[in-house]
């Protein structure tokens, strides 16, 4: 079967042990970045898209037009321009009333910064991945100010606030089409709790708190591939962030568990119903 993987990391982790895997599946798996794909559409039977950043608008033309041609997307929902910022995504979580800390946009922060009730915040980026470009602050208008105006105008509205959390435990399930696959929780002594920046990652057993909330996570915000963050503290767990195309590099080498092959075995039944 040829399949298309749409990413701008040609050569990370997660996009070697995907060719290594649909290889062995004697599948015939293309990684192309989006506005490099020089093959026709129709040439595939599935796609995967994955990190796409800078080219939401060609991924989501390209799986438009496979979702036209019948061919299976993963995630089908960025063929409607659906990619979600880290706020759409939390509005969803308080639409379907799924427990999550309060998070207001930088400029409305400025202007509501009395409906946190924590005594800390943390800013960060509406996008991006991996734990990068995050602030903890005092819950404090003066404080705010400051790093408001030191945000380029243009950018302003890309940050995001909310209450800081005193995490106990905190964890990341897989999910893959709607079904929790597997998880580790994040040993570290730094507040941020990522993989990427230094936190180890320790297989656990999902209990079935872990996997019904992370699947109505992923379910609410419409992602087929996704890793949730869940936050275990005093007053039970609460969603940190839904994940689309997360990486899994931490998850194979703590529970010795094969997601990429997963992955493929999940674009395969998709190509099937189709």
């Amino acid at each position: 079967m040829n399949l298309l993987l749409l990413t701008q990391n040609k050569s990370c982790y997660e996009t070697m042990r995907l060719q290594e895997e649909a290889k062995k599946m004697k599948h015939i798996l293309l990684i192309s970045r989006p506005n490099e794909l020089s093959s026709s559409i129709e040439s595939f039977k599935a796609v995967l898209i994955r990190s796409i950043q800078g080219q939401t608008q060609k991924a989501k033309e390209l799986a438009e037009k496979a979702l036209k041609k019948e061919i299976a997307v993963v995630d089908e929902k960025l063929a409607s321009g659906e990619g979600a910022t880290k706020y759409g995504n939390y509005k969803k979580f308080v639409e379907n009333k799924i427990s999550t800390p309060k998070t207001l946009l930088l400029p409305i922060a400025l202007k509501k910064i009395n409906l946190f009730n924590s005594r800390e915040l943390v800013i960060k980026p509406t996008t991006g991945k991996q734990g990068k470009n995050l602030f903890r602050i005092k819950n404090d208008l003066t404080e705010l100010k400051k790093f408001f105006e030191s945000v380029p105008l243009n950018k302003r509205k890309k940050f995001m606030v909310s209450e800081f959390i005193e995490i106990e435990k905190e964890y990341r399930v897989f999910v893959i089409g709607e079904k929790a696959i597997a998880g580790f929780y994040k040993e570290t002594d730094s507040w941020v709790h990522n993989f990427s920046q230094g936190a180890k990652p320790v297989a656990v057993e999902l209990t079935p708190e872990l996997i019904s909330l992370s699947v109505k996570a992923a379910q609410c915000v419409k992602n087929e591939i996704c890793g949730v963050d869940i936050a275990e503290t005093k007053q039970g767990l609460t969603i940190i962030e839904a994940n689309r195309a997360p990486g899994f590099e931490g998850l194979e080498k703590a529970t010795g568990k094969n997601i990429a092959k997963k992955i493929i075995e999940y674009m395969e039944k998709k190509a099937g119903k189709k």
